[in-house]
């Protein structure tokens, strides 16, 4: 038998049991699935409620009669107005501050240990698998930070030198920088949108500087509370006796950090502008100058044809190498892979054309049809799969390049085969500039290799990679502090008193130290996230719509 409880003068019945478990609940009464109704628990000023059981086979009609139910629209409709505006019972209150509480609770634990926190969310973007890259390559350079005292042979193994090359994975960021930013102008070019294509220029040119400087202003205050707190001090000479001097030298050292202006000239070797607060964000200046070249690139190239676009592009790529400004030559690979990436999948451009069919020439037979098919169907497929090794092998030599050993000594290869690769290298090329000669090259071969063959996105797709890529940018800027402060003046004193030298003996404190890393990366990335939305409601107040 089915039952239903309704409250007197109700528009709408409830059902009961497991159908409340299933569906919403009404925001103005407050009821909740588990909470009996009794009629001794209502305050004395509220109407008592009264359930009505309605069997089954009852028609609407028998209930249209009900005298109790019989009330007019106007009546209907003054009473949910009085029971909006009447106070909510006491036990009712302490059932949804409760429910608050526990909510509350939950948000504030990191998105790791909430219900469901690693589980992706909605539809993936087509480049969501890049924010994961990004996530992993700033893992990476944790790595390369924590354990780059430490450096067994084993480590300058080929390949397995990949997962410490801290600057293969800068470059990496610089490519993958080219792809994100170009993409939708490079969509927009396709399309001869000049209109969308200048909003997206002048959108993305406008918050630029917001997104990298006020995120990375946001990310100096976690160190300057360590250095408070005396657990940090950067190279030596951090801590001011007061506090207020420590936020006058906080602010002092922001305000030269955030100079878009700056020489960049040796960035190669850390020589640009950074923070003496978080040395790793050397790489912001390089990024946002990058990124305005990026832009004036595409402003120069969107009325050209896509062939000259990109012969253009790679004249300028080579240029680069000759001048010995390799981090624009990394944007523009990036930019180039999205060119390719877009050339490969028109459909993310326009409407997909309407499936044609093939007709067979007068006088053919049918035998003859079936042969032609399957002669091509094998050509492409043999194509395809040569194709695909040949992404395979350039994801290999991607990985290799980016594992680029400090020297030529490569583990078990000797000085094969770097001693001969860096040959090549010009000879002006000097004072660490020669080590992104290769860099760069790995970062674009991976790049392409991945945005070519879909089936090594997968990984990248899940959960949990779309949670570090999340938290990249956190990853990237606050752990050198959480490395200083704990991993190598606390956990490896004690690493190397009680448990030794051994590989093994590291791997305790390598964990803690990445749950850490993670835990203040999310709560930072909150906060980042706040910063973004502040960009654009900025833009949202200064930009004014013109006139076509």
């Amino acid at each position: 038998m089915a039952e239903y409880t309704r409250l007197v003068g109700s528009t709408s019945p409830r059902l009961s049991g497991d159908y409340h478990r299933d569906h919403d609940h009404d925001a103005d009464a407050f009821e909740h699935d588990n909470l009996a109704f009794h009629d001794t628990e209502l305050d004395e000023k509220q109407k008592p409620l009264s359930t009505v059981v309605i069997k089954e086979g009852t028609s609407a009609s028998d209930l249209d009669t009900d005298p109790e139910d019989n009330l007019d629209v106007e009546k209907q409709h003054q009473q949910r107005q009085e029971e909006r505006s009447s106070p909510v019972p006491k036990w009712k209150q302490y059932k949804t501050y409760s429910s608050l509480m526990k909510s509350w609770c939950i948000a504030a634990l990191p998105t790791f240990c909430q219900p469901g926190g690693l589980r992706r969310k909605g539809q993936l973007r087509p480049t969501a698998w890049l924010d994961a890259l990004r996530g992993y390559a700033a893992w990476i350079v944790f790595h390369y930070h924590c354990f780059n005292s430490y450096s067994p042979s084993w480590r300058r193994q080929p390949f397995i030198s990949f997962f410490w090359a801290g600057p293969g994975m800068v470059a990496l960021f610089f490519v993958i920088s080219g792809y994100v930013l170009s993409y939708s102008l490079l969509k927009q070019m396709r399309r001869r949108q000049s209109t969308a294509m200048l909003e997206s220029l002048a959108s993305s040119s406008f918050r630029r500087y917001i997104r990298l400087y006020a995120s990375s202003v946001v990310a100096t205050m976690f160190p300057l509370m360590l250095v408070r707190l005396r657990l940090y001090n950067g190279a030596g000479s951090l801590h001011v006796p007061t506090f207020f001097g420590q936020v006058g030298d906080w602010l002092y050292n922001n305000l030269y950090f955030i100079n878009p202006f700056a020489d960049i000239r040796g960035w190669y070797h850390q020589g640009t502008i950074d923070s003496k607060y978080l040395g790793t964000l050397w790489t912001i200046p390089v990024e946002f100058r990058g990124s305005m070249i990026l832009f004036g690139f595409c402003a120069a190239v969107c009325k050209l044809t896509t062939p000259w676009r990109m012969g253009l592009t790679w004249l300028i790529i080579i240029l680069s190498y000759v001048w010995n400004t390799v981090f624009v030559a990394e944007f523009l690979f990036g930019m180039f892979v999205a060119d390719v990436s877009l050339s490969r999948n028109p459909d993310l451009v326009r409407r997909q054309p309407l499936p044609t069919t093939h007709t067979a020439p007068a006088g053919t037979t049918r035998d003859r049809v079936d042969r032609w098919v399957e002669k091509s169907t094998r050509r492409q497929k043999a194509l395809r799969i040569a194709r695909n090794v040949g992404y395979v092998l350039l994801f290999i030599l991607g990985v290799f390049f980016l594992g680029q050993p400090d020297g030529v000594d490569l583990g078990v290869w000797g000085n094969f085969p770097w001693q001969f690769l860096k040959s090549f290298i010009p000879p002006y090329y000097g004072n660490g500039s020669e080590y992104y000669f290769y860099l760069s090259m790995g970062g674009f071969f991976l790049l392409l290799a991945l945005d070519s063959l879909p089936i090594l996105q997968l990984p990248l797709n899940w959960g949990f990679s779309q949670y570090v890529g999340e938290l990249s940018f956190g990853i990237y800027a606050l752990h050198p502090p959480l490395t200083f402060a704990f991993f190598r003046d606390r956990m490896e004193p004690w690493r190397a008193k009680h448990l030794g030298d051994s590989p093994l003996a590291f791997i305790p404190g390598y964990i803690l130290m990445t749950l850490l890393v993670f835990i203040t990366a999310d709560y930072f990335t909150r906060l980042d996230k706040k910063v973004v939305k502040g960009g654009r409601w900025l833009q949202s107040k200064l930009f004014r719509t013109w006139d076509d």
